[in-house]
Formats: structure tokens, sequence, C-alpha cells
């Protein structure tokens, strides 16, 4: 297991930066967390750009960049908490140095789409806190649980967690590093250096707003793409509907001269594939006429036909 660092620990009267590295927040949210921190001991830096507005982000690439570097070189900083989540934190991941932020380790603090600079961390050997932002301190204030929870950690007391069992669950033991974050941002970054998905780690995921099959398609391509296996079986749902998938048999990785993919409903983004991948249907068009599925099945069926015969 690599090793990882771990940030110092804070004591009452340290610094902690609030920036949004991400999409704009309300002023209040970042005001209201002020006061939290203040409250529980600590200072709080606002960033030069955390309280604007470009468009949906809080700033430029430029100024979300700098609010970032400022606090990770602030030797007063101790702790840097991201205001809020959204979309945006993937512009930064190029301009990062994986040896600055370990030189500077200080704990990082935030989900959602902060998962990104979550990755970052990870990526440069540093631990860093999945966990709660400004609106939640604002309205949760010092005494909330997860609000304790966090400063405990912050302060060196790390947590044990004890969940009660999920009558799917497979009872083991494993001893790992525990990575995650949102699903769907950690899917955009498969196959980058900020791939948390492929290391071999314990690995939680969250999500909100999400339909089930998007959830699905995104775990169905960490199996496609080797990353693991969900091997499972359908049961009715008592409520009616759409039957539940539950999980059978062991995890494996399927070797394939050729994959069709059967997806549907939305138009991906159509990256290069291997010439044995055949996209056909909505897949490849978007959704459309029965009729242009056939025809778009009939051409990909000639491809097929072409490539398992040459």
């Amino acid at each position: 297991m690599e090793r990882i660092i771990f940030p110092s620990p804070l004591i009452k009267g340290d610094k902690i930066a609030i920036i949004s590295p991400a999409s704009h927040i309300l002023p209040e949210y970042v005001d209201g967390a002020c006061r939290t921190i203040t409250q529980l001991g600590f200072l709080p830096v606002v960033g030069a750009h955390c309280k604007g507005q470009c468009g949906g982000y809080s700033g430029s690439i430029e100024q979300r960049l700098a609010d970032f570097n400022d606090a990770l070189h602030n030797p007063e900083v101790k702790a840097i908490l991201c205001s809020r989540g959204g979309y945006g934190v993937v512009h930064l991941l190029e301009y990062l140095s994986p040896d600055d932020i370990a030189e500077n380790a200080k704990w990082l603090i935030g989900f959602s789409d902060i998962s990104a600079l979550h990755a970052a961390m990870a990526a440069s050997g540093v631990a860093s806190i999945h966990a709660s932002m400004a609106k939640h301190l604002t309205k949760f204030g010092a005494d909330n649980e997860a609000t304790q929870a966090l400063f405990g950690i912050l302060q060196g007391q790390l947590p044990t967690y004890r969940i009660p069992a999920h009558p799917f669950n497979r009872p083991g033991t494993v001893t790992g590093t525990l990575t995650g974050g949102n699903m769907a941002v950690l899917c955009g970054l498969l196959d980058t250096e900020f791939d948390l998905l492929s290391r071999g780690d314990i690995l939680f995921i969250e999500d909100v707003g999400e339909e089930v099959y998007k959830i699905e398609r995104m775990l169905y391509n960490l199996r496609l793409s080797g990353v693991c296996s969900l091997p499972h079986d359908w049961k009715p749902n008592p409520e009616g509907g759409r039957p539940l998938m539950v999980e059978a048999g062991k995890p494996e990785i399927i070797k394939a001269e050729a994959v069709f993919l059967a997806m549907g409903f939305l138009k991906p983004q159509q990256p290069e594939f291997a010439d044995n991948v055949f996209v056909a249907g909505d897949a490849a068009n978007g959704a459309s006429l029965v009729v242009r599925a056939m025809a778009s099945g009939r051409k990909i069926a000639a491809q097929v036909d072409k490539y398992l015969n040459k």
C-alpha cells in the first residue's frame, strides 16, 4: 500500500480558507460558514473570488486557480473548505502540481464536484475529507453531528464507522485505502492521471439527482472497462414496475473479441472506439425513429460481418 500523507491536525486558532473552485455560491452561505468556523474556535479566511460570479462559476479559471494556490501556499492556512460543488473543478486539474500539493499538504474538505479535487489530492498521495460544505455549516451550525465529526477529524480524531448491514451485502474482510466521491465526476476522470476508480482501493460513491439507469450505466462502464464487475440477477419488484437488480456470483473481468453496447435514450459524446466495438441506434444517433434504428442496425451488422470474416 502506498504511503499516504495525513496533514497535520488543527489546533484552536488555526486558519481555515474558504474557496469556491466550481460553481458560484450565495454569499450568505459563505458568511454563515464563517460564523460556524469562528464559533468552533478557528479563523476563517475567505478567498478573493469565493463570493464572486463569472457565468455559472465563482470566477474565471485563473481566478479560481489563484484562490486554491493562495490557500495552498499560505503557511498560516491549515485547511481548505470548498464552499460548494456544482461544476468547474475539472478546469483546474491540468494546472495542479502533485509535488506542490504534497509539499504543502493540508486538509481539503468538500463533496460533489469537489470529488475532482479529492482525486487530485489522492494522485498526490495526500489524504482529504469528503464532508459538509458552506450551506450545511450555515443551516445546521456548530452543534450538528456531521459538523462535529468534520472538526473532530480536522483536530486529529479519526473516526471508526459501524453501519448496519444491508441484506444484499456480501460479508467479508478487506483492508485498503478508502477512496471515492461523486460517481459522475469520477467516471469523467477514468484513464487520466486523476483516475480513482482503477487503483484497486476500497471505493465509496455518492450521487444525488441522477436517475437509477444513469448510475447503472456508469457502473456498467466500470465493468466493461475492466475496473470492476457486477454480476447480477433480476427479481420482481414487489411494488411493481421495473425489476430489481440483485448482485450475484463472483466479480469477474470479461475479455471479449467484440463488444456490443445496448445503451439508448441519450446520444453520448462519441470517443474513438476500437475497431471491435460496434455502436448503433440511439447510442450512435440519439433518440430517433424506429426505421432509422433498423437501418443503423443493418449497417452495423454488415460491419460486424466484415470484421469477423477479415
